[in-house]
């Protein structure tokens, strides 16, 4: 995961774009970190630092007035969705969340995320968002990618942070929720990877169907969309969507998963856009138009704080600004 605006008169207006029907809903950004310093976030380091890298699921309880002026501004900038990730990993230490991860112990979120991750959907659904996405990362000996062999103990972790941390967030008031289970591990090719996708999508499909959730988003690069759905349909039902994080050459990116999709049995795939750069003019034209060529949908997408060229993972401060609208007719 890498993890501009001058389109927004053109998309509002319609012009020189693909036509409506390429996308469905107007999306929004991944609000990953609370009133950054770009000039300290440099480096893995600083993200480990508590002190530079902030959460807003680690953040809420003592930034109320930052974060809800956030989401305040993303929304009035014409945003109709958000995504949070939770980089989740067992602390030795036991703190509850160290720079930009938080910790696993025992298979559940401490109770003050997990309080703060409901207050934030609540602000959303009264802001008026109509979707809220809830990302799951697994990092350090959590993730499977980093496994020389299956590690049951910390796969039985992950689930019951998964288990207990959407139960819990199906509580309360909250706009439109989709998961991600595991943040650009589909179609990875490390040894765990494939058999941890199609067990935690089984074990998620038996606890709670196979709706609100499209399974593991994608870091877009060859063969990975049709390992994905290899992967999901030998743990259960197919999603009705695939998500997709997309970067460099945006629209052959699209033309590929597509046709992925569509040799894996997909008549009509349909794509959540979850990732992208941050208010570029030409993403979304090359997006959209290589879907409709494709014979494919963008659901919506969704930006991250990042512009081309940045050579870092975070480049934007804040995310208030929003390019990628739905087209109108």
């Amino acid at each position: 995961m890498i993890l501009g605006r001058a389109l927004g008169a053109l998309i509002a207006a319609g012009a020189g774009l693909p036509s409506a029907a390429a996308q469905e809903e107007t999306g929004g950004s991944n609000y990953v970190i609370v009133d950054p310093d770009l000039g300290r976030l440099r480096g893995d380091r600083a993200w480990r630092d508590p002190g530079i890298f902030v959460p807003p699921a680690c953040a809420y309880d003592r930034s109320a007035g930052t974060v809800d002026e956030d989401l305040r501004r993303m929304r009035a900038g014409g945003q109709r969705k958000m995504a949070l990730v939770v980089w989740h990993m067992h602390h030795a230490n036991g703190a509850e969340c160290a720079g930009f991860t938080v910790a696993s112990n025992g298979g559940r979120l401490p109770e003050r995320v997990l309080r703060n991750l409901a207050t934030l959907l609540e602000r959303a659904a009264a802001d008026g968002y109509d979707e809220v996405q809830v990302r799951f990362a697994p990092m350090g000996g959590n993730s499977p990618d980093r496994w020389k062999n299956w590690d049951e103990a910390k796969f039985a972790e992950n689930w019951s942070v998964v288990r207990s941390t959407v139960g819990r967030l199906h509580q309360g008031k909250s706009p439109r929720l989709v998961f991600d289970l595991g943040v650009e591990l589909a179609g990875r090719t490390c040894q765990s990877c494939p058999d941890y996708v199609t067990r935690m999508w089984r074990n998620y499909v038996a606890e709670f169907g196979p709706g609100g959730s499209y399974g593991f988003s994608v870091a877009a690069a060859p063969g990975r969309v049709a390992r994905l759905v290899q992967a999901l349909r030998a743990g259960g039902p197919l999603p009705d969507e695939i998500a997709l994080d997309v970067y460099r050459d945006a629209g052959k990116a699209v033309a590929r998963a597509a046709a992925e999709a569509k040799a894996a049995g997909i008549a009509e795939p349909r794509f959540l856009i979850q990732e992208t750069y941050y208010g570029e003019p030409g993403t979304v034209r090359d997006m959209l138009g290589a879907a409709e060529r494709s014979g494919a949908r963008i659901r919506a997408v969704m930006q991250w704080p990042v512009t081309p060229g940045a050579n870092r993972h975070i480049s934007v401060p804040r995310s208030y600004g929003y390019s990628y609208g739905r087209p109108q007719r």
